[in-house]
C-alpha cells in the first residue's frame, strides 16, 4: 500500500533516446534533454520567455523551463543556468531521482562503495540509483560521484530505467464545467484535445486510467440543454473510467443526477451522500478498477457543503457527511481488498491535503472543487496529491513506477496545449460540433416577450440605471430569495429588442459564465459597495451596480466614496448594523470589479446557475418586466 517516500518532480515512460553526441562530457543541457525525452516529460507548454538565464539557447529552453517548474534542478546563479557545464555522476543521480521521485529508505546500497559515505554530497540520490540498479559502481568498488558523465553512460543509465521499471498512468481532469469546446483565448483546450492527450499517454504507458474529480455535467449551454446528457455521452466516447460527483452535478436536481449517472459507462461516485428516507447511498460509493495486473479501489467524495453550493431544492432529502471522516471509513473498509486506494474527491485542495495527512492507506488523492493548478504533484505524509486546474485548461497525469512488481514512486505534471503540440481528436470533435449545432438551434426558442427594448448598451449600463439591469437583478433576487441584489454593468453585454425574446437574445446579453450566489452582509458593507459603484462617475465603469429591492441617491459632485445618500431597503431606510442577504454573482462575490469588501462576506447560497439561465426562467415564468424606476437617482448639492 502506501509508500514511505517524499520527494519532488515528475516522470513518464521511456521511448527511444535522442542522439547524444559521443564526444567528451555530457552537458547539463544535453543530460536534461535526454532524460526528460526518455521519461516522456511534456515540455512544450512551459514558459520559456521569462527564463532569467542568459546561457540557455532555444534548443534547451523548454527542458530548462520544465526542470525549474518540476523541481528537478535550478540555475547556477540568478542569470546563469550552466547549460554547457559537464554533468557529474552525482548530479545525474540527483536529476534522475528528482524526475522520477525515487528515494530509498536507507543508505545500505552505498556500503559497498569505497568513495562515498553518508556525509557525501548527493548521497541519498546516489543510494537510490544504486539500490534500483540504475547507476552501478566500477570494478574497484568506487562510484566516482564527481566524475563527469559520458554519452554511452547516459544511454546505459536510461536503458536500465526502461528495463527495470514498469509504468502505469492515471490521467485526470476536474472542474470542466461544461467546457466541451476549444476556447484558445481563454486557454480552454476542450474535450477533443483532452481525448488526444489521453490517447498519447495510453501509447506511452503500459496501462492507463482516466478519472474526473467532478463539476463536469454543468456550466455552459452546451451541456445545460440536455441537462448533462451531452457531457455523459462525450465522456463515454472518450473512455472515462470513473468520476466523483461535484456539487454542481446536483444543479439539475439529484433525481436527474441519478438518471444520467445510469447512462454513464463509468461509475459516478459519492460515498458521503445518503438518502435520508432510506439511509441508502445516493450513488455508488466506490469502484474497483484494473490497472495492468493491479486492482485499484477508487472512492468518491463530494464536498459536504454542497447544500449551499447548489439550490436547496436540488438536494432536499439528502444528507451530506464529513468528507474526511467518510473517506477514512471507506478506506478502512476497502484497503485490504485492493492493491491501491485512490481518493477521487471534490472537496478542495486544503481538504485533500488534510486527507493525505490524516488517512492511512491512501496512495493517491486526485482532487477538484478549488480549481487548483498543482503544477508539481507532491507527496504529503506518503500520499501523492494532484489536481488539474479547471475548464480543460490542463490535463493531469500521475505516473506510478513499479520495481520488481512493487510501487517504487509516483510523479506527475499538468499538460497544456494551444494546438501546436496535439491535434483535436477528429471523432470527438465531430461529436462536439453536433452538440454545439443542436444547442445553437435550440437557442432560437422563444422564452418570453418584451413590449420595449431592454437596454444593455455599454454607455448606459456602466453609468446609470437601465431596464435590463433592473430585470436581471429582479431575477437574481427572486432566485436567491435575497433582500436585495447587485449586478455589475460590465456583465451586461447587449440589449434585447422589443418583441419576442429568444434564448439566443438572453445569452448574447449575458454571455459570461457567471453563477448566481447570495451573500450575507451588514448594511455598512452595502453602503461601501454603493460608494464603489458611483466612485468613478461620470466615467464609464464596468463595476457600476444595478440594484433590486432597494433604491439610493448619490451626489456626483461630491468627493468619491462620500457620494451615497438616502439608501432605502424596500420602504425602510437602510440600517448599517443590520444583516441583509444580497443576491450577487460569483465574479462580484470574489471581489471582482474592485468590490474587495465582498470577498470576506459569507456565501449563504451558490445556485450553480448562470445569469442567463435564471433570466430565461424569469421570462418563462411570465414575471413583470420593470422599466427604469428611479432605483438610482442623482441629486445635486
Amino acid at each position: 500500500m502506501k509508500k514511505n517516500i517524499v520527494a519532488f518532480g515528475l516522470g513518464a515512460s521511456l521511448l527511444c533516446l535522442p542522439a547524444v553526441t559521443d564526444a567528451a562530457d555530457v552537458s547539463r543541457g544535453e543530460f536534461l534533454k535526454s532524460m526528460m525525452t526518455s521519461l516522456d516529460v511534456e515540455v512544450h507548454h512551459y514558459d520559456t520567455e521569462s527564463l532569467p538565464f542568459e546561457d540557455v539557447n532555444d534548443e534547451y529552453k523548454p527542458y530548462v523551463a520544465a526542470a525549474l517548474e518540476l523541481g528537478i534542478t535550478t540555475g547556477r546563479t540568478e542569470t546563469t543556468f550552466g547549460t554547457d557545464d559537464p554533468v557529474t555522476r552525482a548530479h545525474a543521480s540527483l536529476f534522475l531521482t528528482r524526475a522520477m521521485n525515487l528515494q530509498t529508505d536507507n543508505l545500505d546500497a552505498i556500503e559497498r562503495l569505497t568513495d562515498i559515505d553518508e556525509n557525501s554530497w548527493g548521497v541519498e540520490a546516489i543510494a537510490a540509483t544504486a539500490a534500483y540498479g540504475i547507476m552501478t559502481g566500477y570494478s574497484d568498488g568506487s562510484i566516482r560521484p564527481a566524475q563527469t558523465i559520458y554519452p554511452h553512460q547516459v544511454e546505459s543509465i536510461l536503458n536500465r530505467v526502461d528495463e527495470r521499471f514498469d509504468r502505469y498512468s492515471i490521467v485526470h481532469t476536474n472542474d470542466i464545467h461544461g467546457r466541451v469546446v476549444e476556447e484558445l483565448d481563454e486557454d480552454v483546450m476542450g474535450l477533443p484535445r483532452v481525448h488526444t492527450i489521453y490517447n498519447h499517454i495510453k501509447e506511452t504507458s503500459e496501462d492507463t486510467l482516466l478519472l474526473d474529480a467532478g463539476d463536469t455535467f454543468h456550466g455552459t449551454n452546451n451541456v445545460h440543454f440536455t441537462e448533462g446528457q451531452a457531457m455523459v455521452d462525450l465522456m463515454n466516447h472518450i473512455g472515462f473510467d470513473a468520476m466523483a460527483a461535484g456539487n454542481h452535478e446536483f444543479n439539475y436536481g439529484y433525481e436527474r443526477l441519478v438518471e444520467i449517472s445510469e447512462q454513464a459507462n463509468f461509475d459516478v461516485l459519492a460515498s458521503n451522500v445518503i438518502v435520508e428516507e432510506t439511509g441508502d447511498p445516493l450513488l455508488e460509493r466506490n469502484t474497483i478498477l484494473e490497472l495492468g495486473d493491479k486492482t485499484v479501489g477508487v472512492i468518491g467524495i463530494v464536498t459536504e457543503d454542497t447544500p449551499i453550493r447548489t439550490h436547496p431544492s436540488n438536494v432536499e432529502g439528502l444528507a451530506f457527511y464529513d468528507d474526511v471522516e467518510i473517506a477514512q471509513r471507506e478506506v478502512e473498509a476497502m484497503q485490504d481488498d485492493v492493491d491501491h486506494v485512490i481518493l477521487l474527491t471534490h472537496s478542495g485542495h486544503a481538504v485533500e491535503q488534510t486527507m493525505a495527512e490524516e488517512i492511512e492507506g491512501v496512495d493517491l488523492v486526485i482532487g477538484g472543487h478549488s480549481h487548483t493548478a498543482v503544477e508539481r504533484p507532491f507527496y504529503e505524509s506518503g500520499t501523492f496529491v494532484a489536481q488539474a486546474h479547471e475548464h480543460t485548461k490542463a490535463v493531469g497525469v500521475v505516473n506510478m513506477f513499479y520495481y520488481e512488481d512493487e510501487l517504487a514512486s509516483m510523479n506527475g505534471q499538468l499538460i497544456r496545449d494551444d494546438g501546436t503540440r496535439f491535434e483535436n481528436h477528429p471523432d470527438t470533435e465531430e461529436k462536439v460540433r453536433g452538440v454545439v449545432s443542436e444547442v445553437e438551434e435550440a437557442l432560437g426558442e422563444v422564452v418570453g416577450e418584451s413590449s420595449e427594448r431592454l437596454i444593455g448598451d455599454r454607455e448606459v449600463v456602466r453609468s446609470s440605471e437601465s431596464n435590463l439591469g433592473n430585470l436581471i437583478t429582479d431575477a437574481m433576487r427572486e432566485r436567491t430569495g435575497a433582500d436585495i441584489a447587485f449586478m455589475n454593468g460590465g456583465g451586461i453585454r447587449d440589449s434585447i429588442d422589443a418583441g419576442e425574446v429568444t434564448m439566443h437574445d438572453v445569452v448574447n446579453a449575458f454571455p459570461f459564465i457567471n453563477l448566481v450566489e447570495a451573500q450575507k452582509m451588514t448594511g455598512d458593507v452595502v453602503v461601501q459597495a454603493l460608494e464603489e459603484s458611483v466612485s468613478l462617475y461620470p466615467e464609464s465603469n464596468g463595476g457600476f451596480l444595478h440594484v433590486s429591492g432597494m433604491s439610493f441617491t448619490y451626489d456626483p459632485n461630491a468627493e468619491p466614496y462620500n457620494r451615497v445618500q438616502d439608501v432605502m431597503i424596500g420602504d425602510e431606510p437602510l440600517d448599517t448594523e443590520a444583516e441583509y442577504v444580497v443576491g450577487t454573482n460569483d465574479f462580484l462575490a470574489a471581489g471582482g470589479d474592485g468590490y474587495s469588501m465582498f470577498s470576506d462576506q459569507e456565501i449563504v447560497l451558490s445556485t450553480g446557475e448562470l445569469l442567463s439561465e435564471i433570466l430565461i426562467d424569469y421570462f418563462q415564468s411570465g414575471a413583470t418586466i420593470p422599466s427604469v424606476e428611479d432605483r438610482i437617482t442623482q441629486v445635486e448639492s
